[in-house]
């Protein structure tokens, strides 16, 4: 019940052409609204960095894997070549 009171007093629009949202949280005390407001974007700006960091970490053990792939080929062509010798 409280949660949902609470997104009742919040707007988030994002600002066209960019990456960027507007934040806004309205509350009769300006102080508590602004510190509402900051927390809210410090969670959407550390829950984008945590979903960067995983799909980066993907990227970074598929391109172990193929480098690992290709190390693999050279090693038996390498290895083909001194048998044939």
């Amino acid at each position: 019940m409280i949660a949902s009171a609470a997104r009742t007093n919040e707007t988030i629009e994002p600002i066209i052409g960019t990456s960027l949202v507007t934040i806004r949280y309205q509350h009769t005390d300006p102080a508590l609204a602004q510190r509402i407001a900051n927390t809210l974007a410090d969670v959407f700006v550390q829950n984008n960095r945590e979903r960067l960091d995983i799909g980066t970490s993907k990227a970074v053990e598929s391109l172990a894997q193929e480098i690992a792939k290709y190390q693999d080929n050279v090693k038996k062509e390498q290895d083909a070549r001194f048998a044939f010798a």
